[in-house]
């Protein structure tokens, strides 16, 4: 996978940040919507996403930086 990226999006790299980014938009669109994977039975990632249904906290809770 990572190679495929880098052969899609980086090789050669993009004139700015803007138009790299839209070669990574562009990358996920099709690697998540379009192409088939073989280890989903030949679906999509995006035909087989269910959000989860656990309940996120509005905030993360936060860490203590001790250690006992």
């Amino acid at each position: 996978m990572h190679r495929t990226l880098k052969e899609a999006t980086a090789s050669p790299p993009k004139a700015n940040r803007r138009m790299q980014q839209q070669a990574f938009d562009r990358f996920r669109r099709e690697y998540n919507e379009v192409r088939p994977h073989q280890a989903l039975a030949l679906e999509t990632p995006a035909s087989v996403y269910s959000n989860s249904p656990r309940p996120f906290p509005a905030a993360c809770p936060s860490r203590s930086t001790t250690r006992p």
